[in-house]
C-alpha cells in the first residue's frame, strides 16, 4: 500500500498520535454478546452487575457517520477480574464457585454455555491482550462494505467488534468518508491490498489539509443528519410493529427498507414479517402515511448528500494525486 502513498501526506496514525486497535470479538460469542432483553434480565436479578456490561457495536450496525442498532451488550470481564474478586488466582473449579457465590445471576447465564466453553481456566474473562476503550471515550470505527469503507463514531462508552481509534478529532471522520479518500482506498483494494486495521494506520492525510474548522462544521451536520435518518427509519418500523406485529415477531430485512417500497411492497413485507396485512378499510390512510414518511426520509437523505458533497469538495482541493498519476 505504501507504494501508492501520495506525496506531501502524513500517515493517519502519526497525525492522531495513536495506532488502531483490533475489534473485540470474544469466544464463545453467545456467552459474551447479549441482546438488551437478556442483559436486562440479568441486571434485574442483580443490579450490581450493570457495570460489567458495555454497549456493543457490530459491523452490520455501522453506517457512514452513524451507528444503527444499539441493543447489543458485551459482557466485559477483563483478564484478572476473577483473581481480583476472589483474592487470589484460583484453580478452575474454585474460580467458578467463587463467581457463583458472588454473582449467582451471572453464573446462571454463563452455565447455559457449558458446551461452548474454552478449555482454559477462567474462560468467562476476555483475553489478556484485549484492549477496551475507557468509558469516557468515543471511538472511531469502520467496516468495509461493497464499494466503500464506512467510518463512524460510536457513542461514548461503547465497544466495537470492528477496529477502532479513541477520541479522534471530528474533522477526521469527514475526511475518511470523503470521496477522494474512498477512491484512494478502492485503488488499494483493486491492487490486492488487504485493508486490515493495521493498514488503516497508514491512510494518507494531506499536509495541506488545514481547514479543520470548516471540515469539522460540515462533519457535525453530516453526523446529525445521519442520526436523524437512522432514528426515523427505526421510529417508522416501530410504528408498524405497534400496529401490525404479533408478540415476538421478527422484523424482515425488507421491512427495515420500507423507504424503498411502494404501498403494495409494504403490504407484502408486513405479511412476510408478521403474517398480517393492512385491513382494507384503513389502507388509504396507511398509503398516505407511507407517502409522508418517504417524503421526510428523502428530505433528510438529500440534505445528508449535500453535506457529504461539500466535505468531498473541500478534501478534493487538498488531496494530491497518487504517485505515477498526473
Amino acid at each position: 500500500m505504501m507504494s501508492d502513498f501520495p506525496a506531501n501526506c502524513t500517515p493517519l496514525a502519526q497525525v492522531i498520535s495513536q495506532r488502531s486497535q483490533p475489534g473485540i470479538q470474544p469466544s464463545p460469542r453467545t456467552a459474551f454478546v447479549l441482546d438488551k432483553s437478556m442483559r436486562d434480565r440479568i441486571v434485574l436479578l442483580d443490579p450490581t452487575l450493570a457495570p460489567l456490561f458495555r454497549r456493543y457495536v457490530h459491523s452490520d450496525d455501522i453506517h457512514r457517520y452513524g451507528v444503527d442498532n444499539q441493543h447489543r451488550f458485551l459482557l466485559a470481564l477483563p483478564a484478572g477480574w476473577t483473581a481480583k474478586l476472589c483474592g487470589a488466582t484460583p484453580q478452575s473449579t474454585e474460580a467458578w464457585q467463587c463467581v457463583a457465590e458472588h454473582y449467582p445471576a451471572l453464573a446462571r447465564h454463563l452455565s447455559l454455555f457449558v458446551a461452548d466453553r474454552p478449555h482454559h481456566q477462567v474462560w468467562w474473562e476476555l483475553d489478556a491482550d484485549t484492549q477496551l476503550p475507557d468509558r469516557t471515550q468515543q471511538v472511531l470505527t469502520w467496516h468495509a462494505q461493497k464499494s466503500q469503507i464506512a467510518f463512524t463514531l460510536a457513542p461514548q462508552g461503547y465497544v466495537t467488534a470492528t477496529p477502532w481509534f479513541t477520541d479522534p478529532p471530528l474533522w477526521l471522520l469527514g475526511y475518511l468518508n470523503s470521496t477522494p479518500l474512498q477512491r484512494w482506498l478502492n485503488r488499494q483494494k483493486a491492487k490486492g491490498s488487504s485493508l486490515a486495521h493495521t493498514v488503516i494506520d497508514y491512510i494518507p492525510v494531506p499536509d495541506a489539509l488545514n481547514e479543520y474548522d470548516a471540515l469539522t462544521e460540515l462533519t457535525v451536520h453530516a453526523v446529525d443528519l445521519q442520526q436523524q435518518r437512522l432514528q426515523f427509519i427505526n421510529e417508522t418500523v416501530q410504528t408498524l410493529v405497534r400496529n401490525f406485529a404479533p408478540l415476538g415477531a421478527t422484523i424482515s430485512t425488507s421491512l427495515w427498507s420500507w423507504y424503498t417500497l411502494d404501498f403494495a411492497g409494504l403490504r407484502k413485507a408486513l405479511v412476510k414479517s408478521f403474517k398480517n396485512d393492512i385491513p382494507e378499510r384503513v389502507q388509504p390512510q396507511w398509503h398516505t402515511w407511507l407517502d409522508h414518511c418517504q417524503s421526510e426520509y428523502d428530505r433528510i437523505e438529500q440534505l445528508l448528500s449535500q453535506y457529504e458533497g461539500r466535505i468531498s469538495q473541500l478534501v478534493a482541493t487538498r488531496f494530491p494525486p497518487s504517485k505515477g498519476t498526473n
